[in-house]
Formats: C-alpha cells, structure tokens, sequence
C-alpha cells in the first residue's frame, strides 16, 4: 500500500469535490495525503484535513511548466502515487517523468468523451501536439492521441456508475467507481425555507446551475419564471458569482448561496439542472429525478445519459420556452418512473475510490 499520494488538481468547480472527498477517504486509510493546485482550494483542503501546496504561477495552463512542477512537487512529497485530475494532462506527463505511477481522476463521463481519445475536454489544457513535445523533453513515448495519456495511467478512476457511461468495452486501467460525494459537513440539519408565499408543504424543486460562470443567470431567470405559480416550492442555488438582484424571484421561490447536495437533496422532489457531473450524481445518490438544462463543456453528453437511463429529462435552454421547463418539472415530481430509475442508477458503487488508487500497489 502507498504510504504518500499526491493529488494534483485545478479549480474548476465540479472537479474539486471528488478530489477533496477522495483524498480524505485515503487518508482515514492511514495514507498520507497531500494536494498541489491553486491558492483558491488551500482552504478547501485545509478544512478536509489534508496537506496542501501553492502552485502560484502566471499561466496555469502551460503543460510544460505543469510538467516539471508537478515532477518536483512529486519529489518533495516522496510521493508513492499521484492522483491527477484527468484534466491536466501535463501534470499526469509529469507524474509519470517522476518515475510515479499516475491515477487519472476522471470527474465526467469515460465512455462518452473520452474512449477514443478525443481531446475534449482534455484539450482544454493542451493540445496533442503540445503534449507530445512536453513527452519528447521528459523522454517519454510520443503522444500521438490525447488517449495515449490516459492509457499510461496505471488507474483511470470514474467518478460515475458505469451503468450511466456509454456502453464498454473499456481499457483494462479503467475503472468506475461510482459517485465520490461530499458530505452534507457544515450544512448537516439544513430544513427547507418556507417560501415568501408562505405556503409550506409542498414539493421542493432545487435549481442549481454551478458554482462556475456559464452565462447561467438568464437561465435560472427563466425557470424562476417558468415555475412561478406552480404547486411547487422552489430553491435556487447561486454561484457566488451571480447576483440574486438581477433575478426575478416568484413568490414561490427562495435563493440561496452554496449549499452542499448531500444536505439539500434529500428533502427534493426534482432538481433542475445544468447537468454537471457532480450536481446529477447528487441527485441520483438521493433517489431525486432530474430535469437538464445543460450550458457546454460535458453536459450534454451528462444530460443525455440522464435520459437515456429513465432518472429524468433533458431541454436545450435555448429553445426550452416556460411551459416546456414546467411541464417537464412537473412530469418528473408526479413520479412515473423517474425517481425509480435515479434511485437505481444512485445506488452504491461496485468498487470504492480509495480502493481503486490502492490498488495501484
């Protein structure tokens, strides 16, 4: 067993949780654990328990410099493993420059973007060509294909049930291991506010839409809007980014700053969306159906997995007008077989995170 793990990571939002929660799994296993990333997560880090070292750079996104930080961090941790967001593929070159064996943590789906190789997201880190030069100045093999760097991972860690994914086969190093998800922590006994119509009792829908910027405030503007007078309570997470001012709040509704899932979910009946990984499997893990609003990067492919499995269904906001999002919230709280199928796909994974980075030894 590794007796120290490094864990490399960036903060991108949904990524951030997994990397946290796993770390701490792995150090309740007697594992000395320590992160390397921006300033931004020092703290996030520090409140799990765990170790943690600034990259302060000027250009976090330089795959070479990446490379060669991340090798030496490696080396100063003396760390046996390091657990790369899948993300920063010249952190995971670096990793294996360093002589460690790299677990790539994949926070989206596998077999949906990346079991050919694709280069997105990956590619928004570096380019093929950009990864096979750093490779050339590290004395590695060529990277001929974004693929190439995960398939010299000794684990490639999915944090979804493969039963959401497309369809296998997948490589031997693959290995999903189901939701890794905070727990409810400072948030624990949270309750439903009454909205300001004082009307109780009715079922709670949770708009959360990330805690990133993805020009999402008109949309949480329209399903506000679209939920207005409906026999629903509604809960509207906000990024501390967006500004409940430019809202416009029904009677029926509440906003709110961030709340973690594993408090606020079990009291919901539906959860709208914008298909972020980690916001679905939430979701799924507290038996809730979904309705997806997905805004880019990997949520479409997130929200149409969401309706391929029954747990809910899937708009383009777009096109989506204000009955479309009320007749689809409406369709998910009345049951049908949506909770079913969420409870299904949420339900405990086959392997445990930690024991898949475990593993490795």
């Amino acid at each position: 067993m590794p007796d120290r793990v490094l864990m490399v990571t960036w903060d991108g939002g949904g990524n951030v949780g997994p990397t946290v929660e796993l770390g701490a799994r792995l150090a309740a296993r007697d594992v000395a654990v320590g992160a390397y990333g921006p300033a931004s997560l020092a703290g996030r880090f520090g409140a799990a328990g765990l170790g943690y070292e600034v990259r302060d750079v000027p250009d976090p996104w330089d795959a070479a410099a990446m490379a060669g930080d991340v090798a030496a961090a490696c080396e100063r941790a003396g760390a046996d493993v390091a657990v790369v967001d899948y993300m920063l593929p010249g952190a995971l070159l670096g990793a294996m420059a360093a002589g460690r064996p790299a677990v790539a943590l994949v926070h989206t789906l596998y077999g949906a973007l990346l079991a050919d190789g694709a280069p997105h997201p990956m590619g928004m880190a570096a380019t093929v060509e950009v990864l096979d030069a750093v490779a050339a100045g590290r004395r590695l093999d060529p990277v001929n294909r974004m693929g190439d760097v995960l398939d010299r991972c000794a684990r490639v860690v999915v944090t979804a049930p493969a039963a959401l994914d497309a369809p296998g086969p997948w490589p031997d190093n693959v290995v999903h291991v189901g939701a890794v998800l905070e727990g409810p922590g400072p948030d624990a006994g949270w309750c439903p506010p009454v909205p300001p119509d004082g009307v109780g009792g009715r079922p709670l829908v949770v708009v959360s839409l990330g805690t990133t910027p993805m020009d999402e405030g008109p949309v949480v503007d329209a399903v506000l809007g679209a939920l207005a007078g409906a026999p629903v309570a509604v809960l509207a997470l906000l990024g501390a980014h967006l500004d409940p001012a430019t809202l416009t709040v029904p009677a029926n509704a509440t906003v709110a700053g961030y709340l973690r899932h594993a408090a606020v979910l079990p009291h919901a009946a539906a959860t709208v969306c914008h298909a972020g990984l980690g916001t679905v499997l939430a979701s799924l893990a507290a038996a809730v159906p979904l309705v997806c609003l997905p805004l880019g990067r990997d949520q479409p492919a997130t929200a149409a997995a969401v309706a391929r499995v029954g747990a809910g269904l899937a708009l383009d906001p777009r096109a989506a007008d204000a009955g479309a999002i009320r007749d689809a919230v409406g369709a998910v709280v009345a049951g049908g077989g949506y909770r079913t199928a969420a409870a299904t796909i949420g339900a405990p994974a086959s392997g445990p995170a930690a024991d898949a980075v475990l593993a490795v030894f």
